[in-house]
């Protein structure tokens, strides 16, 4: 335990490391391995000896600055801290560690506890709660941050009829990146992932991602080739209506996250051949599904459905498995079938990604619990919080969203009344009492179901954005029976202080990948439409472009994203643009916000990758000069 009476902020005395008395413990995953810690509330933080650091954890530590003694007033010796992810039966956290160099229990102390949710009552832990955790232990084998791989089933990318094979030369990447390209190159031939061929029709360029720890994310450009000539998979991709009627009569909810996806399905022989990469070490092929091929998706929908077919209370969409049961015995028995599933055929879990037998869970915007399916207030919250407007170019901006979904609001001339008087001739700008009554009221509408509608998978989808100088927004629509779109959810956020010093097209750029990552759930596996006001991005994510060779990393990384989802981008002059509105008026950008928005926990692995790299250089100007002259907004 730690004590801290009589020692400065930075010095702590240890006086249960070597305890042999009988202690409460708990199983823990530390980055994605099993140690088991003593619980110790009197430690204000958690501590793990140098031997069991090496064994189980083993990263570089960092220097600290505390001091520890021992109850009798030995020095403890610091090897450093360091952060580490840790996962309990429901949650995960990135928390800090202090590793020591002599041996004793491993203390997990109150910073952990407070994160963990720790239950201290030790005569009163539920039942279930112990055969969870024995049933996580019993199929420990299936959580791991490596893909698996699905052993009795392969896959198939179906061609076109009377296809040409598209081969296109090795792009000669820069030197600096060579050796970390050719290391990442030798690593996927030791999984398993690729092998190198002497001979292909098909080749498809790659584009290297540095990522933080100077290694790459090798990606293929299938834009240009594999996306443009093999058949989607019109396997229907599962509608709310499907998800809550498969988990209704269900009391809890677990979800379990595939790791890798698509990677943990084999393709066919025949179908490698479309996977084919060229690079300035010749030619790869590969053995699983890969990212950026936009068929993936539907392949990945239909294989796991027909995996987990025969569990009752089990339900999968794309890499999220869901489980439930009428009572918690019932729950933990499907949950143990899911499990011996994915040992017997060889699928791997994230369990830093899975919640366990928790009391709702949500999906597509909607909160299910064993009540019933209710719309989350996320999707509105962007009209719900806009700021009231300082100005009448922000007031034109919010007048125009209005404008575009007026047809659906009641009365809606009557509501403006007092709002329209700031839009006349000469009227100096003042906000009244009447004016921000009038506000309050439209938002209340906008944000009803008199004009928001459920989403149907099976209608067109069309996504808008826009970006201002202050912040970047977006709408989630779908057209009504008269062809009207109406929205299905809002979102935006202020531009952080780097972000403001982006280029135009940069910031123009932001707005494209903020939609799809906010909305990705709604889009992936599906075709849409993708409006932007900014023309010159039809020349570099216009569809069919390939991702530009020599542009800034950041333009890279969004276009790879891109390639992920099958979209058509237009362009709509900025008049007629319902998302100025929310980019002008955006909610308030926050440190928090912004993990969530850009969580890479939120989504597949073939869009999380590019999100967990740091931004660098701006746009090149000789990439864009062509489109940019062009431009008319």
């Amino acid at each position: 335990m730690l004590d801290e009476n009589n020692v400065t902020e930075q010095s702590y005395v240890l006086y249960s490391m070597y305890s042999t008395s009988a202690s409460l413990c708990r199983n823990l995953l530390i980055n994605g391995t099993a140690v088991k810690f003593q619980i110790d509330t009197g430690a204000s933080f958690s501590v793990m000896n140098k031997k069991t650091f090496v064994e189980k954890v083993n990263i570089p530590l960092k220097p600290s600055s505390k001091v520890l003694k021992t109850y009798t007033g030995e020095n403890v010796q610091i090897c450093g801290e360091v952060e580490v992810v840790v996962t309990d039966d429901v949650k995960s956290a990135t928390l800090p560690l202090v590793v020591v160099e002599r041996g004793g229990p491993l203390l997990l102390g109150r910073d952990w506890i407070q994160h963990l949710y720790v239950d201290l009552r030790i005569n009163t832990i539920d039942s279930h709660d112990k055969k969870l955790q024995k049933l996580l232990e019993d199929h420990g084998s299936v959580f791991k941050s490596a893909a698996g791989c699905l052993f009795d089933v392969k896959v198939t990318l179906h061609g076109k009829p009377d296809t040409t094979p598209k081969f296109y030369r090795a792009r000669q990447p820069p030197y600096a990146l060579r050796e970390a390209i050719e290391e990442e190159l030798s690593r996927l031939q030791r999984d398993g992932i690729v092998e190198p061929v002497d001979h292909s029709d098909w080749a498809t360029p790659i584009v290297p991602v540095q990522k933080r720890d100077g290694t790459v994310r090798i990606c293929g450009d299938y834009k240009i080739t594999v996306n443009k000539v093999c058949k989607g998979d019109n396997h229907p991709i599962p509608r709310i209506e499907d998800l809550a009627y498969s988990l209704s009569g269900g009391d809890k909810f677990t979800k379990l996250d595939l790791s890798h996806a698509y990677t943990q399905l084999q393709l066919d022989e025949e179908s490698r051949k479309y996977t084919t990469i060229n690079t300035h070490k010749g030619l790869f092929t590969y053995h699983c599904l890969c990212f950026g091929i936009s068929a993936a998706p539907g392949i990945f929908q239909r294989t796991m459905e027909g995996v987990f077919r025969h569990v009752p209370g089990c339900v999968n969409y794309l890499d999220d498995v869901y489980v439930t049961g009428k009572n918690d015995e019932d729950h933990l028995r499907n949950l143990h079938k899911v499990l011996s599933i994915c040992e017997e055929k060889g699928l791997s879990l994230r369990r830093d990604k899975c919640e366990f037998m928790q009391q709702e869970v949500t999906f597509l915007g909607y909160r299910l619990d064993k009540n019933g399916v209710y719309p989350l207030t996320d999707k509105i919250k962007s009209i719900r919080d806009a700021p009231t407007p300082r100005n009448t170019q922000e007031f034109r901006s919010f007048h125009g969203l209005v404008n575009f979904y007026g047809k659906f609001i009641p009365n809606v001339s009557q509501v403006l009344a007092p709002l329209y008087q700031l839009l006349r001739q000469g009227q100096r700008w003042c906000w009244s009492k009447a004016q921000e009554s009038a506000f309050s009221k439209i938002k209340s509408v906008l944000s009803s179901d008199k004009v928001l509608v459920h989403f149907k998978p099976e209608n067109e989808i069309v996504l808008v954005c826009d970006v201002s100088p202050t912040g970047v927004g977006a709408i989630l629509t779908q057209p009504d029976d008269h062809g009207h779109e109406r929205p299905v959810a809002y979102a935006s956020r202020a531009l952080n202080t780097a972000e403001r010093n982006y280029s135009q097209i940069d910031r123009e750029g932001l707005a494209l990948i903020f939609a799809v990552k906010k909305f990705h759930k709604y889009l992936a596996g599906r075709h849409f439409t993708l409006v932007t006001d900014h023309k010159p991005l039809l020349g570099l994510f216009g569809e069919g472009k390939s991702i530009p060779e020599h542009a800034s990393a950041r333009v890279q990384r969004w276009a790879i994203t891109l390639s992920v989802y099958s979209y058509t981008l237009q362009h709509r002059p900025g008049r007629e643009n319902s998302a100025d509105a929310l980019s002008r008026l955006p909610l308030p950008y926050t440190p928090d916000e912004e993990d969530e928005t850009y969580d890479i926990n939120c989504v597949p692995e073939e869009v999380n990758f590019l999100f967990s790299l740091v931004d660098q250089a701006l746009l090149s100007a000789k990439d864009i000069a062509k489109e940019t002259q062009e431009d008319i907004t």
